[in-house]
């Protein structure tokens, strides 16, 4: 039986720079009617936000520019299902986003703006903002009420809002809910310890760390289950905590990242890579 060869540094090396700049500043290129735009986002172009409604309701937008038309969806963190929206950009630095339910009615809109200086200083003063920040109220139609929103520029990909991860996708089957449901099911393992489960989704061979001892080459289901706890630390397991298995940023190798520090990942043989995990 062919093996597969250990991960190698190189690789290691360019999806720790893919993450290192994913999690930078980003400062984008907006629509033309945004004073100063450059319109360099278009329809193949997902911009992505991350925050809360309410303050409490964590969100995750999916947008897409079309000129100044807006089209995208989103999804609160806690149920992880798409919710259709589509809108305009106006002139004023202002938007409006209709909400739209299963059955193409609108039932809620998000009104706001594209403000200059972020409220939450994440990106320092005198940085002058095109559309990394959106702020407003969100109104639902029926029953009335509303809550304000916050919204951070995350990242922005290329791809479609149906399917953005197909160009990392080298089996038929693995469409976006496939890759998403891959994603929820090891976090799932992770947490509730289901050691066998996480251990039949992961890739081999891989290289862990041991502190103060260097690297080492876990080559098989057995190996790792032999050094789960060393691998699937405490740590590990916190830090996946804040990792949301959907809309995820994906990066010009066509590793799809689920955690926030660069691990794991989810390759094009679907199955989880974890870089050098614990």
């Amino acid at each position: 039986m062919k093996r597969s060869p250990v991960i190698p540094g190189w690789l290691v090396m360019l999806l720790l720079i893919s993450m290192v700049a994913h999690a930078g500043r980003i400062f984008a290129a907006c629509p033309k009617s945004l004073k100063g735009g450059t319109s360099w986002f278009d329809s193949s172009t997902l911009v992505t936000y991350d925050g809360n409604i309410g303050h409490v309701l964590a969100v995750r937008l999916t947008l897409t520019f079309n000129n100044d038309s807006l089209s995208g969806k989103y999804f609160y963190v806690k149920t992880l299902r798409d919710i259709r929206v589509k809108g305009a950009v106006l002139g004023d630095r202002s938007f409006t986003l209709e909400e739209y339910d299963k059955n193409g009615l609108v039932v809620a809109r998000f009104k706001g703006t594209f403000p200059e200086e972020d409220p939450k200083a994440s990106y320092g003063e005198g940085n002058k903002l095109q559309c990394e920040v959106m702020i407003g109220v969100w109104e639902q139609i029926s029953p009335k009420r509303s809550f304000p929103f916050y919204l951070k520029l995350n990242y922005a990909i290329s791809g479609t809002l149906d399917d953005r991860y197909a160009s990392a996708m080298a089996k038929p089957n693995n469409d976006e809910a496939s890759i998403e449901r891959l994603a929820q099911r090891f976090l799932t393992a992770v947490h509730t310890n289901d050691r066998k489960q996480v251990a039949a989704v992961v890739h081999y061979p891989f290289s862990a760390y041991r502190p103060g001892k260097g690297p080492y080459v876990i080559k098989n289901r057995k190996e790792f289950l032999a050094n789960y706890d060393e691998i699937i630390s405490e740590q590990y397991k916190e830090d996946l905590k804040r990792a949301i298995p959907k809309h995820m940023f994906m990066d010009k190798h066509n590793f799809i990242m689920l955690g926030e520090r660069g691990f794991p990942w989810i390759g094009s043989d679907s199955k989880i890579w974890l870089f050098g995990a614990n």
